[in-house]
């Protein structure tokens, strides 16, 4: 009996290869262990605060988004540094085929476009694919150890007017989770490709990693920040977060098309 044989094309194997590479990397490994960690260590701190308080908190509420924990600073050093640990586990891998030659050998093999596409969907897959992970896995733990608790610190008896979000996530707990888990994910994954782009237009870490990171801050500094679209139960309805998440959005997305237009036409190697 004939076994069928799988056929990639060029661009697949490029990115098999690159996955591999980052398998196979101890430093991405590390950096994606603690991106996975910091959502548990949130878990033993509210286990300690239900020690302490004997308040049990709803799963939903003790999950890593709400930020449930006094002080929010693995909330902080996870999200706020998100550039620096993509950059680091795939999106500069364009930096590294530059400075190693293999850049040209690739770009001679597959061409400049599915190179370029090759890398920025790559980036945007590994970003979402284990920020989803860390977060998903982080729900159904504290849906174990936080089983039957439904104190959300009060926020279930507040009432805000024509505040349709927030009265949604009060009502469908384990719904608004998940869609914020969804909406975090896809930012990572936003992210990771941001600085691929910065990599593939400056290829020299000392001026994609600065860029990226510049991009990232100007919209968590921002008065309302981009922060907010990750924060599930908080008090802000739709309309408060629509101008920071079509402005954040529109950036990430354009800024990767034209790096993208811009390399694939203009650049020479």
């Amino acid at each position: 009996m004939m076994l069928p044989v799988f056929k990639y094309d060029k661009k697949e194997m490029q990115m098999v290869s690159h996955l591999t590479r980052i398998r196979k990397n101890n430093m991405s490994r590390i950096i994606i262990l603690v991106i996975i960690l910091f959502p548990l260590i949130e878990i033993g701190q509210l286990i300690g605060l239900r020690n302490t308080t004997g308040e049990n908190f709803h799963p939903a509420f003790a999950s890593f988004l709400s930020g449930a924990s006094q002080g929010h600073i693995t909330q902080i050093l996870l999200l706020w540094f998100l550039p620096i640990y993509f950059l680091l586990v795939v999106s500069d891998d364009s930096i590294m085929d530059y400075l190693t030659g293999y850049r040209n050998i690739l770009i001679s093999k597959v061409g400049k476009k599915k190179y370029l596409l090759e890398k920025m969907i790559t980036s945007f897959l590994v970003g979402f694919g284990v920020m989803a992970i860390a977060l998903t896995l982080n729900v159904i733990i504290t849906s174990v150890v936080f089983q039957g608790g439904d104190s959300m610190r009060g926020m279930e008896e507040m009432t805000f007017d024509d505040n349709t979000l927030f009265h949604f996530g009060i009502t469908h707990r384990y719904i608004m989770a998940i869609i914020f888990i969804f909406i975090t994910s896809f930012y990572t994954g936003l992210v990771s490709l941001l600085g691929a782009s910065m990599s593939l237009l400056f290829l020299n870490k000392k001026l994609a990693y600065p860029a990226t990171f510049f991009i990232w801050f100007f919209f968590i500094l921002q008065n309302k920040s981009i922060m907010l679209l990750f924060q599930p139960f908080a008090e802000y309805g739709i309309s408060d977060l629509l101008g920071i998440f079509i402005a954040s959005l529109l950036t990430f997305i354009i800024i990767p098309i034209l790096v993208y237009i811009y390399e694939a036409r203009y650049a020479e190697d």
